[in-house]
């Protein structure tokens, strides 16, 4: 069997035959616009129907028609032949008769040999003569046959009370004679049927819900479904292949800032990059305080956790305290990174000296003194003539351990 397409006086002629290297068994001349493809397909569907109940060999030199029906025209009717885009594919209605005649011989054999050869051997022969009787059929008058489908008649859905409340509020209209509602000229399909056909065509190409949607809301659609968009996301959200394959971006709920109750507990981190850089610092780390707006801003060479850890132990930590929050847009693992630094470093170099000092067999002794009283403070750095110790100074303010004198900063 073959099938040939060309154009003759701008107008594309196609046939088709089968032959058995003797005679022409069939040969017909196809619409105008038919494309070789299509000529193939139809030229092996009519040799397996006219090979019905019988053992045979057919021989094609169409890789197209022979992929078809060894591979691709399984895989097309499993996802519903459509392609990847979720649009339906070329020779939609040959591909499905072609599966249909593939059972009708009781033993088959489709066996692909190379086109226009011109050796003397039986197989080359008979696809020479296919060849030119397909040519000769597409120039002669084309045999049209009528098709006639014995009605089949609707089984009906069942509809659940649900699915009743939502005829009622959309108005539809019940068909007697189909046992089915209609709604804007279509069936409307209850929540049960609409689910198990989604998933269906779902599984068929995993197609992504703008693409099922797309398809769904075709003019051809016999179906109306009520909450289309809500049971596509549905189905394609929770499909667990969809959800191994498709890499999507996961959106995360937008976040808050939490402001600080009083002065130097909240806190804000975020570095920015300087140019030109001077002395080697490239970036600057701003610390903004979420309760007053102030702002501390310090040039660093780096751009990482451990100098905002430094810099909050050195210049922050002595005039505002250790914060209570640290925030910032460079993602929780920076911020726990911060933190956990942090916590090392107090750990190491302030808490262990201080548990050292603060033992239980050393209870501390108060000072003597109270507000008002006057006291000299001893330099700890005293040059050369210079007297040991400084004051009188006025006590201002005391703690157990401390003093605050008037006339030195703290």
């Amino acid at each position: 069997m073959d099938g040939s397409s060309f154009l003759q006086d701008d107008i594309r002629k196609a046939g088709a035959a089968v032959v058995d290297r003797q005679t022409t068994i069939w040969a017909s001349a196809l619409p105008p616009g038919t494309s070789a493809q299509r000529a193939e397909l139809i030229a092996l569907t009519q040799a397996l129907k006219m090979a019905e109940g019988r053992r045979v060999n057919i021989y094609t030199d169409s890789c197209y028609a022979f992929a078809r029906a060894h591979v691709h025209g399984e895989i097309y009717r499993r996802r519903g032949l459509l392609t990847s885009a979720g649009k339906d594919i070329k020779n939609k209605t040959e591909i499905l008769e072609l599966l249909q005649a593939l059972s009708l011989p009781r033993r088959l054999s489709i066996i692909h040999c190379p086109g226009h050869q011109k050796g003397n051997d039986p197989v080359a022969r008979g696809n020479r003569m296919a060849d030119e009787e397909a040519r000769k059929a597409a120039l002669g008058p084309q045999i049209l046959s009528l098709k006639t489908s014995d009605p089949t008649p609707c089984q009906g859905f069942e509809y659940t009370d649900s699915d009743l409340e939502t005829v009622q509020s959309l108005g539809a209209n019940y068909d007697q004679e189909a046992n089915v509602w209609c709604y804007q000229g279509k069936i409307l399909l209850p929540q049960g049927a609409a689910k198990e056909l989604l998933s269906q065509l779902h599984q068929w190409a995993h197609l992504g819900h703008i693409k099922l949607k797309t398809l769904l809301q075709q003019e051809e659609q016999t179906y109306y479904i009520h909450n289309l968009n809500a049971l596509i996301q549905q189905i394609t959200s929770t499909c667990t292949p969809c959800a191994k394959v498709n890499a999507g971006r996961l959106k995360l709920p937008e976040g808050t800032r939490v402001r600080g109750k009083w002065p130097g507990t909240n806190w804000e981190v975020d570095f920015t990059e300087i140019r030109p850089g001077s002395f080697g610092n490239r970036y600057l780390l701003v610390f903004t305080d979420t309760f007053s707006g102030w702002t501390e801003a310090f040039p660093t060479k780096h751009e990482t956790a451990q100098v905002v850890v430094k810099k909050i132990l050195e210049e922050m930590f002595l005039r505002f305290g250790l914060p209570t929050v640290i925030g910032s847009d460079n993602g929780p693992a920076f911020v726990s990174q911060a933190r956990l630094r942090a916590l090392q470093i107090i750990q190491n170099q302030i808490w262990k000296p201080l548990a050292a000092v603060y033992q239980a067999g050393n209870p501390a002794v108060p000072h003597p003194f109270q507000i008002g009283d006057s006291v000299y403070i001893r330099r700890h750095q005293s040059k050369t003539l210079e007297p040991r110790w400084k004051g009188p100074y006025t006590v201002l303010l005391t703690t157990p351990k401390a003093l605050k004198v008037d006339g030195i900063a703290a």
